[in-house]
């Protein structure tokens, strides 16, 4: 099989996989997801899976600032870490990332080559899978210390499910992906739960009584400790942060840089997780910890973007994430100042989301995501509220023009719905962390 020479080529392989987090008509079934296929597939590879210490979180919010959370910490302790999460903003190697730095240009195509031909023996692969393989021998190349992975959908039948994590975490679970994970939240939780091995010990953010009854009984049935947050171990809100008390450590004032009160929860698990670490050989202690949540960046997450009007992005997609949008932006701006710039992939509960916007905000700019799973943007307005003011704008930077047109200058423009249109907004403002903008769809 012939090799590929630049990074748009690399890529147009990767992509030339059935890429789940783009189209919508499957179901999330051992027919779609085989781990024991995928498990062949990585032995091939030279089980790079099976090399080095692992971190594991599912969680329906919250996950990527945890896995952000835990990898800046480790590496305030000197570890070489491997980070790994999902989807991107701005480019393809963010998913990929080496002591916080994204994944070369060059590293794609090397990496690329180095699976392209064993990948052409096995039929039925996803993008997921195939770019999880290559972040597993990159990241084996390389010799790391531990690698963070956050899940990408579910847990149990995930393709990062296949490795034997130093602890498991499962972050805040709510309703998403109706239809695929489940249509209850305990249904989704016995997905997520699907991360819970034998004897490895198991850090959850507070759930409700149903959810946390599905992760109880399947951390007993596996005979892994479970720490529930608020019960196992406590936390109360500072000026700027936390305070915390663990199972090991006792730390006041930790200063948290993320914007939303769900970051305190998310600071909470993350310093969970970190405890049970350094009960198992980490270099991590409270000095650490404190000095690595105080330094941690998440882009996306209630980020501001500018001034005059301000302009805050956030990829809530979900009733659990818009209610943290909610409370924050409630707590910067009254509703009749607010301008919410909206689009929406369609497999999301769209109504139950734009009435929780419809609080925080006065108007909608409906707009028009570039995935093909995307709602179109009247479609939006018919189910928007009909207590806003609806504009329907189809073009995502005409769409951020007409929103901050509405807002004045003393206004607020909160742009959400999604994670591709986050990323979007952020390619406007030319926030680009990462030296490349090349698109999925090169």
């Amino acid at each position: 099989m012939s090799q590929v020479s630049t990074y748009e080529e690399a890529l147009r392989f990767l992509y030339s996989f059935i890429d789940y987090e783009r189209h919508a008509g499957w179901k999330y079934d051992t027919v779609h997801f085989n781990l024991d296929r995928y498990r062949d597939y990585l032995h091939a590879l030279g089980s790079p899976h099976e090399h080095g210490r692992y971190v594991h979180v599912a969680g329906t919010n919250g996950k990527g600032s945890v896995c952000a959370m835990i990898d800046s910490v480790l590496r305030e302790a000197g570890l070489k870490t491997g980070l790994y999460t999902s989807p991107h903003l701005i480019t393809f190697r963010e998913r990929i990332r080496q002591n916080g730095v994204c994944i070369s240009c060059e590293e794609v195509v090397k990496s690329v080559n180095r699976i392209k031909e064993i990948t052409g023996r096995f039929e039925s692969l996803t993008f997921f899978e195939v770019w999880t393989a290559l972040a597993f021998d990159y990241f084996a190349r390389n010799d790391l210390d531990v690698t963070v992975l956050e899940v990408g959908m579910g847990g149990r039948l995930d393709s990062t499910n296949v490795i034997e994590p130093d602890v498991s975490v499962i972050t805040s679970i709510s309703m998403d992906h109706r239809g695929k994970l489940g249509d209850t939240p305990e249904q989704i939780a016995r997905e997520k739960a699907g991360i819970i091995k034998p004897g490895i010990p198991v850090i959850s953010a507070p759930q409700d009584g149903a959810v946390l009854g599905v992760l109880e009984s399947k951390a007993r049935e596996a005979g892994a400790q479970l720490v529930i947050i608020g019960r196992d171990v406590q936390y109360d809100i500072a000026s700027g942060g936390i305070n915390y008390s663990g199972t090991r450590w006792t730390l006041d004032n930790v200063h948290i840089q993320l914007n939303g009160a769900m970051q305190y929860e998310n600071t909470a698990v993350s310093l969970a997780a970190l405890e049970v670490l350094s009960q198992r050989g980490y270099p991590v202690n409270e000095d650490t910890a404190r000095e690595g949540i105080r330094h941690v960046k998440w882009p996306g997450r209630l980020q501001h973007v500018t001034e005059n009007p301000i302009v805050v992005v956030d990829g809530a997609c979900n009733t659990g994430a818009m209610k943290m949008v909610h409370e924050y932006i409630s707590s910067l701006a009254r509703r009749e100042r607010v301008v919410a710039l909206v689009g929406m992939c369609r497999d999301k509960d769209v109504r139950d989301v734009l009435e929780i916007l419809g609080k925080t905000a006065s108007r909608f700019v409906l707009t028009q995501v570039n995935n093909p799973r995307a709602m179109d943007a009247d479609e939006l307005a018919g189910h928007s509220p009909g207590t806003v003011t609806k504009f329907v704008e189809k073009n995502p930077t005409g769409a951020l023009d007409r929103a901050i047109e509405l807002a004045g200058e003393n206004g607020l423009v909160i742009a959400t719905g999604s994670l591709y249109l986050v990323g979007e907004i952020l390619r406007r403002y030319s926030i680009e962390e990462f030296d490349d903008v090349v698109s999925a769809a090169s």
